[in-house]
């Protein structure tokens, strides 16, 4: 009979080892994949290598908290340097979601108005024509309708400060009307 007591006692020990673990290790996964970035980490990774993407950087920011940051891929497609939290991309036109954004943001707290003149808040504010300087509002610039031409070899690549290229913008003649097309 002491054989089938230890062997019972060595059954009941072992349930109640993995019962009181159950519960710690179900509300760890339960929480896992309650995440909404769970999964995350390997989706954006098959997703680099599925559109064969040389390298990106993510950041996912919640409540002003980092709640995800991955790097992946390479830097450099002949050193192979990888990519990290450091490296610098060139984003071309998303940019200017962006700033419409935070354009956007600052309408909403007050502090600029869609259609305030640009020199209200940038009184060194100019183009080529000092009647287009003047009635250049901040909805102009966003929408591309101040007439002016691609100014983009006035700052790309270019270690000019905002000073300087804003000086260099009153050398610049509109090419169409205030307002009257995208340019």
């Amino acid at each position: 009979m002491k054989p089938a007591y230890r062997c019972w006692t060595g059954v009941a020990l072992a349930w109640l080892t993995l019962a009181g673990a159950l519960p710690a290790q179900t509300a760890a996964v339960a929480a896992e994949a309650a995440s909404p970035l769970a999964g995350f980490d390997d989706f954006v990774a098959g997703a680099v290598a599925d559109w064969q993407v040389p390298g990106l950087v993510i950041a996912v920011v919640k409540d002003d908290q980092v709640v995800f940051a991955g790097s992946y891929g390479v830097r450099d497609l002949a050193t192979k340097q990888p990519v990290d939290g450091r490296t610098l991309f060139a984003i071309g036109s998303t940019t200017k979601a962006f700033t419409a954004a935070a354009v956007g943001l600052l309408v909403d707290e007050g502090k600029l108005a869609w259609d305030e003149p640009v020199r209200s808040y940038l009184p060194a504010f100019g183009v080529g024509d000092p009647w287009v300087s003047a009635e250049i509002r901040v909805r102009d610039l966003l929408t591309h309708r101040t007439g002016l031409p691609n100014a983009d070899l006035l700052w790309y690549g270019q270690p000019a400060t905002t000073h300087e290229i804003l000086h260099a913008l009153t050398g610049l003649a509109p090419v169409t009307s205030l307002r009257s097309r995208f340019t």
